[in-house]
């Protein structure tokens, strides 16, 4: 399994860690339902607390361990709209993932977990303060090329739309990327 249920006291998580909790949400993982317990989506990991028990069983998922995340309707893969997410765990038996493991081995690495709300509505709201808690643990792996941002080497500036840079030093351009296109890009087009 992808998580290890442990005792974990949701009145020892400090307020100002939490960005969303939900009471009465099921917890799928894979086709498995651990039962109705209390989401917490924290700045610094997501908990879910099995609320059947009186000993507040339940797990923990760090952000590095979470690949995707998205709100899922499709009923003709799952019978409930919820919060999904694609997890990965850290070890692959008792050894870590290797570089040249197959795709299959990696893929049997992911777990899918579910957060069905008893209120639907909720939804939007969980997917948001993932997205937000999400943004403070950025993938070490995950960098921009050199080509996606042009360095200016200058504070200020930008266009009189705005483009340009945010007293960063670098070019965005409309949407992060300058996208003027070279000399002599497209010359032979027509060709």
């Amino acid at each position: 399994m992808v998580v290890t249920i442990e005792t974990l006291d949701i009145n020892n998580i400090e307020e100002a860690n939490i960005a969303l909790k939900t009471t009465s949400t099921q917890c799928y993982i894979d086709a498995d339902n651990l039962g109705s317990g209390t989401l917490v989506i924290g700045k610094d990991a997501v908990r879910w607390i099995d609320e059947s028990k009186s000993e507040n069983n339940g797990f923990l998922l760090h952000y590095p361990q979470i690949s995707l995340h998205a709100i899922s309707r499709d009923s003709t893969n799952f019978p409930h709209a919820c919060l999904y997410m694609m997890v990965q765990r850290t070890e692959y038996g008792d050894e870590e993932m290797e570089e040249g493991d197959s795709d299959d081995e990696r893929e049997s690495n992911l777990k899918e977990v579910r957060f069905v709300p008893g209120d639907e509505q909720l939804l939007e709201n969980m997917y948001k303060a993932m997205c937000q808690c999400q943004l403070l643990h950025p993938d070490p792996e995950d960098s921009l090329s050199d080509g996606d941002l042009e360095y200016t080497g200058e504070e200020g500036g930008g266009d009189a739309d705005g483009h340009g840079n945010d007293d960063d030093g670098f070019d965005e351009g409309s949407n992060g990327i300058n996208f003027e296109p070279m000399e002599g890009q497209f010359d032979n087009a027509d060709d």
